[in-house]
C-alpha cells in the first residue's frame, strides 16, 4: 500500500496535509492516490468520509473513497487529462466534520453495545455489524424469548455505560499477545502483522479499522430502536 493510513491518529483532524501520487481512471471515475489521507475508506461496517481536496489552485469534490486493488483511492468527478498533471503536487485535505463524526459516533456505538452484551448477556454473541447512518445494526446468535424486552434491558445498560465515561482508545498490539482472543472471533484476522485494536475502559481490545469517539459521554442519544428475528438470528438496529 502507498498510503499512509492517517485518518488512523486523529478522528478529530479534519484537514491535513499531503501529495497526489498517482492517478488513475476506474470505469470512467478519477481515482487519487495520495502519500498519505485522513479520509476514511468505507470498510468494516463503516462508511467513507467525504470531503474536498485542494491543488495548485484547483478543488476537486472528493465522492467516495474506498480500498481498489491494495490502495486507498478517494474518488472524484474531475477531468482525468486536468488531474493528471498534478501528480507529485501537494494538496490540502478537507474533510466534512459533521459526518466524520457521526460515523465515529456510530461505530463507537456499535462498539459499546458489543461490549455490554459481551459483559450483561454472555449467552448472546455478536457475529456482524454495521455502521452506516439510517441503517446501523448489529446481528446477534443466542435465544431470546422477549424482543422487546432485549430493548429496553439494553437501552438501560447503555444508559449506564455512557454515565461511567469509559474511555476508547485504540492500538496497534503484536497478534501474539491478542491469541486467546482472536481464537473466539467468529472472523479471520491478518496473523502476519500488528494488529489494530480497540479498547472501551478497561474490557478486552478487540481487532477494529475504524475511526472512534474518545470517550461514552459523546454517545448521549444512542438507543437500540428495534429488534426483530431475521434468518435464524437476530438484528437489533440502533440510532444516535
Amino acid at each position: 500500500m502507498k498510503t499512509k493510513q492517517a485518518y488512523f491518529e486523529d478522528t478529530y483532524r479534519f484537514e491535513g496535509e499531503s501529495e497526489i501520487i498517482e492517478i488513475c481512471d476506474f470505469n470512467g471515475s478519477t481515482g487519487i492516490i495520495l502519500a498519505s489521507t485522513i479520509f476514511y475508506p468505507q470498510g468494516g461496517g463503516q462508511a467513507c468520509d467525504t470531503g474536498k481536496l485542494q491543488c495548485q489552485g484547483r478543488t476537486f469534490n472528493v465522492e467516495k473513497v474506498v480500498w481498489q486493488d491494495g490502495e486507498i483511492v478517494h474518488f472524484c468527478k474531475d477531468d482525468l487529462m486536468v488531474c493528471k498533471g498534478l501528480v507529485g503536487q501537494a494538496c490540502k485535505m478537507m474533510i466534512e466534520s459533521e459526518k466524520r463524526l457521526k460515523h465515529a459516533k456510530l461505530h463507537s456505538g456499535g462498539h459499546l453495545i458489543d461490549d455490554l452484551i459481551k459483559k450483561e448477556l454472555p449467552h448472546l454473541q455478536v457475529t456482524k455489524g454495521h455502521h452506516f447512518p439510517g441503517q446501523s445494526y448489529l446481528t446477534l446468535e443466542g435465544k431470546v424469548d422477549d424482543l422487546p424486552a432485549l430493548v429496553e434491558q439494553l437501552n438501560g445498560f447503555i444508559t449506564q455505560q455512557i454515565d461511567a465515561r469509559l474511555n476508547f482508545r485504540c492500538r496497534l498490539e503484536e497478534v501474539s499477545s491478542l491469541a486467546s482472543l482472536i481464537e473466539k472471533l467468529p472472523y479471520e484476522v491478518p496473523k502476519d502483522k500488528p494488529l489494530r485494536v480497540a479498547q472501551i475502559g478497561e474490557s478486552l481490545p478487540v481487532p477494529c479499522g475504524g475511526t472512534h469517539v474518545k470517550n461514552s459521554q459523546e454517545l448521549k442519544g444512542l438507543s437500540v430502536s428495534k429488534a426483530k428475528r431475521k434468518s435464524g438470528s437476530i438484528k437489533i438496529s440502533y440510532t444516535i
